[in-house]
């Protein structure tokens, strides 16, 4: 819950003339999207021992909504990170390709990539036995031993996570030497701003990295209920940790979201007042008739 107001905060605020706080509003989105798969329904699924096979229909969905939320959430952390990198490069034709309107083209592009996902790829299904979502359906029963077990084996899923988790240290540990090399030669100062949307994206895509790679392993080899806690842990954590670190440390965000609690807050304070106006006026019908009882009797 507390995505949305940050959410709007950013609309409301001049935030979303940053190609980055764009990518973030774009971001927080899917971000809510797939809380519902990784953390309402992980959360019932778990206290109520289900497997795969326990109605399968509704996880299966599920499953597809946090595969194209999660599909769309990783593709825009590396945007985010390239857009940080080019523009403290100071890559003029780099920097070009995300802004204005050509940042929808990319934005498009990872709904179309999402979209291949979720039509041509299996989904994961959550079972209580590794506590996380799997692509193998029998996932540690062990009467279904017989079966091939191979053929579940998502190696695309694989493969994209490990090229997200690879691709993001990348480019941050590029992103860091231009900001060493900067402070060493005393080039131009890189704003207040600039270092707190850099860090922001950080922690961002440090989260999603750590999850990306978490998940490839454990849908790689069969692991201890352990690391399906720590997978589902970094998935939520991924999902959830943005807002949080909006409201802690970005001041614009922040003193927003309390201008709308406080506004709110009024707005329910003066309802309450004019009901309680309202009851104890009497309204001028029920005078009348008692004016008229009176004179009867």
């Amino acid at each position: 819950m507390t995505y949305i107001p940050c959410l709007m905060v950013m609309v409301k605020s001049n935030l979303l003339k940053h190609t980055a706080y764009k990518l973030m509003f774009y971001l927080g989105l899917f971000d809510m999207s797939s809380i519902f798969a990784n953390s309402m329904a992980s959360g019932i699924y778990s206290l109520n021992g289900d497997v795969a096979c326990n109605g399968i229909t509704f996880k299966y969905f599920l499953g597809c909504l946090g595969m194209y939320s999660w599909i769309i959430q990783s593709t825009s952390v590396i945007y985010l990170a390239l857009t940080r990198l080019f523009e403290l490069c100071e890559w003029r034709f780099f920097r070009s390709l995300f802004e204005k309107h050509r940042l929808y083209f990319w934005l498009l592009a990872a709904q179309v990539y999402g979209f291949i996902w979720l039509f041509y790829d299996r989904a994961a299904l959550f079972t209580s036995l590794g506590y996380a979502w799997y692509f193998d359906p029998y996932y540690r029963i062990e009467e279904m031993n017989f079966i091939d077990r191979t053929q579940f084996k998502d190696v695309y899923f694989v493969i994209h996570n490990f090229v997200v988790g690879g691709l993001l240290p990348l480019i941050y540990f590029a992103l860091s030497i231009v900001l060493w090399l900067k402070a060493r030669h005393g080039g131009a100062k890189t704003s207040r701003l600039q270092y707190l949307i850099t860090f922001q994206s950080f922690v961002i895509s440090l989260t999603v990295m750590v999850g990306s790679m978490i998940y490839a392993y454990i849908n790689l080899v069969e692991v201890a209920e352990t690391f399906g806690l720590v997978a589902s842990a970094a998935w939520l954590i991924n999902s959830g940790c943005p807002s949080i670190l909006y409201l802690t440390i970005n001041q614009t965000i922040r003193q927003g979201v309390l201008q709308l609690l406080k506004c709110s807050k009024v707005e329910s304070e003066k309802c309450s007042h004019s009901s309680k106006v309202n009851v104890a006026v009497t309204p001028p019908n029920a005078v009348q008739q008692s004016n008229m009882q009176n004179k009867l009797s």
